[in-house]
């Protein structure tokens, strides 16, 4: 059969990664990250040959927001979070860090290549947004959807004191440095700060400002319910099954109903 060809499409645009991998001199040290985090369930005997990247990722169809960080900002967070680990690890030695206070940042070196797989997957995890996004299209606060940490990214705006330009601020830290560039899956936006993986607890981030919280966060100490809080999810839970059937679930519907994948606990503190 002769095919009518008058209508084909030629895919020309840019990808997530086609994005970076064009711009090297701002996204290299990223790229090298996104190469070395496993999107996927890794296990002692997996064989990574098969486990897709981030990069495998971020080239596939799909609507998706990336935060780039630039070259620079990579370096400086890894510069950083050395610099704090090392003095960490000198405080504990010396005994004036209790053990309960230490928090491993999980960089151990100042050298990209150092950086090991499964902290490359927390930073792009940290970094990447299943759903994509405008800043335009938002106001102050969160991020409609989680990222891949299941963390939300808040975004504030800030005023430059010197230009007056008015600029958005993730996390309080990190400054989108250039704005909504469309892709073809999704929206870059470059940023001039990591976004540090968090995996602070509530009671833990009460504890940390002193100057606020710090009878608050030792009345949490006092009731023992600064450990209630860190239970995050119910380790005996198990699925009974991938559905069972219903014939009444309520008026409206019967059916199929599926069992969830796991038994989280979350907190809000007024």
């Amino acid at each position: 059969e002769d095919i009518d060809q008058s209508n084909r499409d030629t895919f020309t645009g840019e990808t997530v990664i086609d994005y970076r991998e064009n711009r090297p001199e701002t996204f290299s040290n990223f790229l090298y990250i996104l190469d070395n985090a496993y999107i996927g369930k890794i296990t002692a005997d997996t064989d990574y040959s098969n486990v897709a990247t981030a990069r495998n990722l971020l080239s596939t169809y799909g609507q998706y927001t990336c935060f780039a960080p630039t070259n620079s900002a990579i370096e400086n967070y890894l510069k950083q979070q050395y610099e704090k680990w090392v003095a960490d690890m000198k405080a504990l030695e010396e005994g004036t860090l209790a053990p309960k206070d230490f928090r491993d940042t999980g960089v151990h070196s100042p050298i990209l290549e150092d950086l090991s797989d499964s902290m490359c997957t927390e930073i792009v995890k940290n970094h990447v947004l299943e759903r994509s996004y405008m800043t335009v299209d938002l106001t102050e606060g969160s991020f409609p959807s989680p990222n891949m940490n299941d963390r939300f990214i808040t975004m504030t705006y800030m005023v430059n004191d010197t230009t007056g330009a008015v600029y958005p601020l993730l996390n309080y830290n990190s400054r989108i440095i250039v704005l909504d560039q469309k892709v073809e899956n999704g929206i870059v936006q470059t940023v001039d700060a990591v976004l540090n993986p968090s995996t602070a607890l509530l009671p833990d981030l009460v504890a940390a400002q002193t100057e606020y919280f710090g009878i608050w966060a030792k009345i949490l100490e006092m009731t023992k319910l600064d450990s209630v809080m860190r239970h995050t999810e119910d380790l005996t839970f198990t699925r009974a099954g991938e559905a069972f059937n219903s014939a009444y679930i309520n008026q409206n519907y019967s059916g199929r109903c599926f069992f969830p994948y796991a038994k989280k606990y979350k907190y809000t503190i007024f």
